[in-house]
């Protein structure tokens, strides 16, 4: 069609030449945008052009070669008629246009659809399921990508339906022009028909041979379902104690005398089961802190969570033992106990408690979790207004979601809890009753691109009903400030206050927050915040106490091990006693 001429490279201009400059345009593709921004990327007069061409003979044989490539596009698409030639004119005095001209003709759709099988038995599938299972339907665009997503389709359909070995063999395509239809005949290879045999599983696993099996989806002898093997395989995944899993055929034969019966192997690599950790952090109110834990993850075999965690501040000391079992005491269910050690100094109150828990959780999907627990606590507590001596009795429950993209450092989505639960028992010896009812949430809204600018809210209201304050321990009662709270303010510094200024607590709480966070990169961040928060000696929005409002801005350093937080929150209008400012260093974003 054009002239060619010889260069010294591909399609590299001559030493000391200037490149040929060019615009170039596809016509005939108005309708279908989307097709002529493929055949865009493709070519490449488009992709080549801020390059310019070595000479104009060069760049008619870059749109000649190019001619192939956008009619491979519009074949994929279901023009198998179509044509397309090239034509470079001049544009001015030093530039020229290249022009694609295309005439798609018509759009071809799917005519008939059949589906062959190499090998023959009498399990073979029925040819309409095997066709209902591409979901290739007459009429539709007879696309090219919808037709192997079609022959992948029916090779997993194969695979769950007792034929593991199913691969795809060679398709058949014939263009009816008379009616622009494409019949499409494609050709697999089955394998054999098989069902679920025995399990073979690894000596070397660090999980409970007896565990392992309680969570194969599969009986023995039911057809062979790849879909469920791979399910398994997600479940030994999610426990975190393999660094590998692999389900693969056994390498001695099934236990039927013709090998309809299909033994598998498990095979695992252990990771590790044992983990130690901490983290520091520093507020001007509580002074420095520190976290320390000991970790295993497979206590006894089935895959039993213990955790022994010690956090210590200036102020508070608290030993915590817990453990999770999963699977316990059903499938769907996960079990949990713990242990934990108080002690705690501050303006509020001192105390010292010990709480025990046994608790139910189960994931709903979807992000959604339900559970419960009972909780026992004894408790001495000194305040300058009263001592009490408690011994509780609860049963909260509560419903969760969290559909955030990530749980520690979250920039798109929200989560949510509500919570519900009677307490009983005695405090000095009288016998008391009250319950907890509250609520809250945070969404996260990316305002620039994925993380580059987020807007994070957060709210929580909590109601204690009884029949008056003096009906709650005073460690039972709620307060709001500190870093996790209302930011500005002393730890547990809001409050209401008796005749003698002293902190009561309360029975209604309301905290809100609102965060702008810009990411500086990828490493480093800051932040502008404002927090509000309100606590009333009613169970109810009294409107009695004051509003109290910190606002303050932060650095964030993105480390591996999630975000470093540096704080700094000034309180408005200050009440006596309140520090000009507060200022706090911890591990993970305030919410």
């Amino acid at each position: 069609m054009f002239e060619d001429e010889a260069v010294t490279g591909p399609d590299s201009a001559l030493d000391g030449e200037q490149p040929v400059q060019y615009s170039a345009t596809i016509e005939g593709l108005d309708e279908d945008p989307d097709i002529r921004e493929i055949a865009r990327a493709v070519a490449n007069v488009f992709t080549l052009q801020d390059r310019g061409a070595p000479s104009v003979a060069g760049l008619e044989r870059r749109a000649e070669q190019d001619i192939e490539l956008i009619l491979r596009v519009l074949t994929a698409e279901a023009y198998y008629d179509a044509t397309v030639e090239a034509r470079v004119v001049p544009d001015g005095a030093d530039r020229q246009r290249v022009i694609f001209d295309v005439e798609t003709g018509p759009l071809y759709r799917i005519g008939e659809v059949r589906i062959d099988l190499v090998e023959e038995g009498e399990n073979k599938p029925e040819q309409a399921a095997l066709v209902a299972a591409s979901k290739l339907e007459a009429g539709t665009p007879a696309r090219g990508e919808a037709i192997v997503e079609a022959e992948a389709a029916v090779v997993v359909y194969l695979q769950r339906n007792g034929f593991p070995d199913a691969d795809f063999v060679d398709r058949k395509a014939v263009a009816q022009k008379d009616d622009a239809t494409l019949d499409v005949t494609s050709t697999f290879n089955s394998g054999p028909f098989v069902t679920f045999g025995n399990l073979d599983i690894d000596p070397e696993s660090s999980l409970e041979p007896d565990y392992i099996r309680g969570l194969i989806p599969w009986k023995e002898g039911e057809t062979y379902n790849q879909k469920k093997v791979d399910e398994f395989q997600s479940s030994l995944k999610s426990t975190g104690l393999f660094d590998t899993v692999s389900i693969r055929p056994a390498e001695t034969a099934g236990s039927e005398p013709d090998g309809s019966k299909r033994d598998l192997a498990l095979k695992v690599e252990n990771g590790k089961q044992r983990s130690v950790g901490g983290s520091l952090r520093y507020d001007t109110d509580q002074g420095p802190g520190v976290r320390l834990f000991w970790r295993h993850r497979n206590l006894f075999g089935e895959a039993e969570d213990f955790r022994a965690e010690a956090d210590a501040s200036l102020d508070e000391q608290k030993l915590t033992f817990g453990i999770t079992r999963p699977r316990s005491p059903s499938a769907r269910w996960t079990s949990s106990e713990s242990l934990t050690l108080r002690r705690l100094d501050d303006d509020a109150f001192e105390e010292e408690s010990a709480t025990v828990r046994k608790g139910l959780d189960q994931k709903r999907g979807a992000g959604w979790t339900i559970g419960g627990s009972i909780e026992a606590s004894a408790s001495l507590v000194e305040t300058d207004f009263s001592d009490d001596t408690a011994y509780l009795l609860g049963l909260p429950l509560y419903v969760k979601r969290d559909r955030t993209n990530d749980p520690l450092d979250a920039t798109r989505g929200y989560r949510f809890v509500l919570n519900a639960g009677p307490y009983v028992g005695l405090n000095n010896g009288e016998f008391i009753q009250f319950g907890v009812i509250g609520g809250g949430g945070s969404v996260y809204f990316p305002l620039i691109g994925e993380n580059r600018l987020v807007l994070a809210m957060r709210t929580q209201v909590t109601s204690i009903p009884s029949r008056n304050l003096d009906d709650i321990p005073v460690n039972q009662r709620l307060f709001a400030g500190g870093g996790a709270s209302v930011r500005g303010y002393e730890f547990q510094s809001i409050s209401p206050t008796n005749n003698a200024n002293d902190l009561t607590g309360g029975r209604f709480l309301n905290e809100n927050s609102i965060e702008f966070r810009l990411r500086l990169g990828e490493s480093f961040g800051v932040v502008a915040f404002a927090d509000t928060g309100l606590v009333e000696e009613e169970p109810f929005p009294s409107f009695a106490e004051k509003l109290n409002v910190g606002v303050g801005g932060g650095f964030r350093y993105y480390s591996p091990v999630g975000p470093i937080r540096f704080d700094l929150a000034f309180p408005l209008d200050r009440r006596n006693g309140d520090n000009i400012f507060e200022f706090y260093i911890s591990l993970g974003q305030s919410f």
